[in-house]
């Protein structure tokens, strides 16, 4: 324990508490699982050892993620350090809805992944036998993987039975409530209960007692789904809920579905879309198993980029594994049309990214240029109030006499120039039909007859001096 850090507590049950953890070393998130192993039964202290006996046997992208375990020193306590799941599980997905249903799309984007993940457990004759919407864990990037194996059950045989009644009552198949032997097809039924669930955010099989619900269950029968989704999905969970385990599909039947085929190349171009930055290290691995299988090669460069050794060996594991399952399943097709749409994708938002950008610079030029103009009509505007301002300080110091403040009125507008006026007076001014007329003050009157009396006085003068006969611009 002392190479980790408790962040906080995520959840905590009868034998045991999850923690999230972060690696003093390698600075990386981890859940960390601490299960009392001292003085609890048999049956639970058996049932982790075989969570962890099957966490290192289980190579998957879409299985959670297992890096070691150990007891703490006093040995009463088991530990085991597995991937952390940041999207919490699909349960609290379901909830988190509030009756808005999800897309098609998106629903089988889990399922894709979902059914991966167990056909890579029934392949390995191994049965989940807890399977429910709190057991599928969830990934920011958009990873989906299976978790809580504690009561998984190892077959000894493809044909092998088991008959211990165990696991949720409401993803319970028929054949367990009949106490009859079962198999693989039992998990079929969980996810097809999975499936439902997705669907109308609801449990297929619901009821206030248990064996109420028995009798339902093995019935099967249980309300129809939305009609917004395609009579393919219908028919599919139709299939998985079949009450007969002969009549319901294996995992092999179910990924080589057209149907089903046409979602994982939606899945796989959905990834090969992205940018190297926007995908997380599992969802890495799914990349890079693909690209192999299609012969591109390069995949395990990208599996390489975790600084443990520990975790690079797991990853190339997990990439070999989901490569060979793939391949087994025969989407070499598949996978090599989703490359093709990936790469187109990853063009178009590449061409995208490049238009935006352009825009970007000329909308940042125009908006330079608007500045600078508003700049240039800034200091034009300043540099003609300054020169107004002058001619009016020149005009004001030249008069004599009390002079009145006037408004100063620009000519454009089409007002009469302000001029400063010796009195209030005015005589004659501007009639409407002559605007242009001067209005004439009583001052220049005054002014013009005293010009007119001298005249007339020096006139008179000069006649005196000439023999008395006045002058004829006298007379």
């Amino acid at each position: 324990m002392e190479h980790y850090e408790r962040i906080k507590l995520l959840g905590e049950g009868s034998f045991g508490k999850v923690y999230l953890m972060r690696h003093r070393e390698e600075r990386k998130l981890l859940c960390m699982k601490v299960i009392k192993i001292k003085n609890i039964p048999r049956k639970e202290r058996e049932a982790c050892r075989m969570e962890v006996e099957l966490l290192k046997r289980l190579h998957h992208p879409n299985i959670v993620g297992y890096r070691e375990s150990f007891l703490t020193p006093r040995k009463d306590c088991l530990c085991i350090a597995m991937e952390y799941c940041d999207g919490g599980d699909l349960c609290e997905q379901i909830k988190g809805a509030r009756r808005r249903l999800f897309s098609e799309s998106k629903i089988l984007h889990f399922f894709v992944q979902m059914s991966l993940g167990l056909h890579y457990m029934h392949s390995h004759r191994i049965l989940h036998r807890d399977l429910k919407t709190q057991n599928v864990f969830l990934l920011g990037n958009g990873r989906v993987v299976l978790g809580d194996l504690g009561i998984s059950k190892v077959l000894n045989g493809t044909m092998d039975f088991a008959s211990t009644c165990i696991g949720t009552p409401y993803y319970m198949s028929p054949e367990i409530f009949k106490n009859e032997p079962y198999n693989h097809k039992s998990d079929v039924w969980a996810l097809g209960c999975v499936l439902y669930e997705m669907t109308t955010l609801n449990h297929a099989f619901d009821s206030n007692s248990l064996n109420g619900l028995a009798s339902k269950i093995v019935r099967g029968k249980y309300p129809p789904i939305n009609p917004k989704y395609s009579p393919h999905l219908r028919d599919l969970i139709a299939s998985m809920l079949a009450t007969s385990p002969a009549a319901r599909p294996d995992m092999d039947q179910i990924l080589r579905h057209g149907f089903i085929k046409r979602h994982i190349h939606n899945f796989l171009a959905d990834i090969m879309s992205r940018e190297q930055s926007q995908i997380g290290e599992g969802t890495m691995v799914v990349k890079a198993a693909a690209v192999n299988l299609a012969g591109g090669g390069g995949g395990g460069r990208s599996s390489r980029s975790s600084t443990g050794s520990g975790a690079v060996l797991s990853r190339n594991r997990d990439m070999q594994a989901l490569q060979e399952q793939m391949e087994e399943l025969g989407l070499q097709s598949v996978v090599a049309r989703a490359l093709q749409a990936g790469r187109a994708a990853r063009e178009q938002a590449s061409a995208l990214h490049r238009e935006e950008d352009r825009k970007r610079a000329v909308e940042a030029a125009l908006a330079r240029l608007r500045s600078e103009r508003e700049q240039r009509l800034a200091q034009r505007q300043a540099a003609l109030d300054a020169a107004k301002g002058n001619r009016g300080g020149e005009r004001g110091g030249g008069g004599l006499g009390v002079q009145r403040p006037v408004a100063v009125v620009r000519r454009e507008s089409g007002q009469a120039r302000a001029r400063p006026k010796a009195c209030g007076a005015r005589e004659g001014a501007g009639s409407a039909q002559n605007p242009r007329r001067r209005a004439r003050c009583c001052c220049r009157r005054r002014r013009s007859s005293s010009s007119s009396i001298a005249a007339a006085a020096a006139a008179a003068a000069a006649a005196a001096v000439s023999g008395g006969r006045p002058s004829s611009s006298a007379q």
